[in-house]
């Protein structure tokens, strides 16, 4: 066993000398059958004819002599290898357009599969998401309208079917790295308790309170952890630092633990799950009397045992007490209270991995194991990767089949060189199939034998108040 594999090892790293013995071994039985035939008194170029015959041609015998070795599949393999990267090099145009558009469709599937894995395979990343809802204003000409602050504060003071309430909005800043050098950081001003409504705890420090929401009181900031981590080298004594944002001191009063996910937005919207850098306090300033100005959003935790569609009910009461009091009329608008998971991931639940998963295994409890997620019907979890599956690659990308069109031309091109080696015994169609896919060892063509991601995309408008009707 050791000598044969010293003998590969050999035929492997002293491949020029095995190839030297291999050619004087033949080189020798050749003669010899010669010498054989001559003796039996054929003219010598004779016997080399019938010697040639019946040896066959020279590289076919030491192509079977390198099989017999047990090296034969790694040999051709780094020599499949150099021909790819010659034709590669032959073909740069070719393969500059190939490493792009692959670049681009695995960027792209990347960049869902990502969202496909935070939102739908695992719960959302809050204390008893099922009980987050999203809180807006409604009509048929804007599904989803932004609330007015003073409105949010009475519906907060008032409401019976949220355990809390919060409210907030995007406010980017400008941080001043150096003198003329300002950094942009994404901002949200958010009311007191925004964080304990997730049901997520600073890291260092705390929250706002209700303090921060009265005018003057605001120059406070919370940082995302990498800001904190990033620009401040994670100190943990920041808390009670000054930071200049917008060309004004601000107090750090926290810093929010990594993972802290934003919950989404419509106006100028920022998607679920994006970078946060930084959290400052919602001041109500103004008159209250005068609600025409729309801007923030809320977000609020339901109590236990009370549905959205409850909750969504006693804010329209609420609303429709309010406007009374202030001299308006609800008129064309109503309140929409959205669940957050049904926010972010659509309505159609089944999808939700992690959901279905749960309500599975609570409705088989003390069942032994969940029947569906045994069996993998169509309404259990055993089927939620075939529909992730079908939601996801629902159609081929045009990154691959411009690939393999370019492909096709590509080994079209090609065909007469293959006729010339199989011609001449130099190659054998196994050896062919293999030398194609050789070269999608850099270029990966599997990644398109299948259905790839389809990414649809579009441009949310922001709320226009004076066409809505607010004054």
């Amino acid at each position: 066993m050791l000598s044969d594999l010293r003998y590969r090892l050999r035929a492997l790293f002293r491949r020029d000398t095995v190839e030297i013995e291999l050619n004087q071994e033949l080189h020798f039985h050749f003669e010899k059958e010669v010498e054989k035939y001559m003796r039996s008194g054929l003219p010598e170029e004779e016997s080399r004819r019938r010697v040639r015959l019946a040896f066959g041609g020279d590289s076919q015998i030491k192509e079977d002599c390198r099989e017999a070795r047990g090296t034969g599949f790694i040999e051709t393999t780094l020599q499949d290898v150099r021909y790819a990267l010659r034709q590669l090099r032959e073909n740069p145009v070719f393969a500059v357009v190939m490493v792009l558009t692959l670049a681009l469709s695995i960027g792209a599937n990347s960049a869902i599969f990502s969202v496909i894995d935070s939102v739908l395979l695992h719960s959302l990343p809050y204390r008893h998401p099922e009980k987050l809802t999203r809180i807006f204003m409604t009509s048929e000409a804007f599904p989803k309208f932004p609330l007015n602050p003073f409105d949010f504060r009475d519906m907060r003071t008032r409401n019976r079917s949220f355990e809390s309430m919060a409210a907030y909005t995007r406010s980017d800043m400008q941080r001043a790295v150096s003198p003329g050098d300002p950094m942009r950081v994404n901002g949200f001003r958010i009311t007191a308790g925004f964080f304990h409504v997730l049901g997520i705890e600073s890291e260092l420090g705390r929250e706002f309170d209700t303090n921060a929401e009265i005018p003057g009181n605001g120059l406070q900031v919370i940082l995302s952890d990498r800001l904190w981590r990033t620009q401040f080298g994670a100190d943990p004594n920041i808390i009670a630092r000054k930071i200049t944002l917008n060309a004004q001191p601000f107090t750090i009063v926290g810093v929010m633990p990594p993972g802290t996910a934003h919950p989404g937005n419509e106006y100028h919207a920022v998607s679920y799950g994006e970078d946060v850098d930084v959290w400052s306090p919602f001041a109500f300033e103004g008159n209250p009397a005068q609600r025409g100005s729309h801007y923030i959003e809320g977000i609020g935790r339901l109590k236990d045992g009370v549905t959205a569609e409850a909750a969504q009910g006693e804010v329209l009461s609420m609303m429709n007490t309010i406007a009374h009091k202030h001299g308006n009329d609800m008129g064309h608008w109503r309140m929409l209270v959205v669940p957050l998971d049904r926010e972010i991931v659509g309505p159609n639940r089944q999808m939700r991995a992690a959901d279905r998963l749960r309500e599975c295994r609570e409705s088989a409890a003390g069942q032994g194991s969940c029947a569906a997620e045994r069996t993998g019907s169509a309404d259990g979890p055993g089927c939620v990767s075939g529909k992730i599956g079908t939601a996801t690659a629902d159609g081929e990308s045009a990154a691959c089949a411009h690939r393999r069109r370019t492909w096709t031309v590509t080994s079209i091109g090609r065909r007469e060189g293959l006729g010339v080696t199989a011609a001449g015994g130099l190659s054998t169609p196994a050896r062919d199939s293999r030398q194609h896919p050789s070269v999608s060892l850099y270029l990966p063509r599997q990644l398109c034998d299948g259905n790839s991601l389809r990414v649809s995309s579009g441009t949310a408008g922001i709320p226009d108040r004076s066409a809505a009707g607010f004054a």
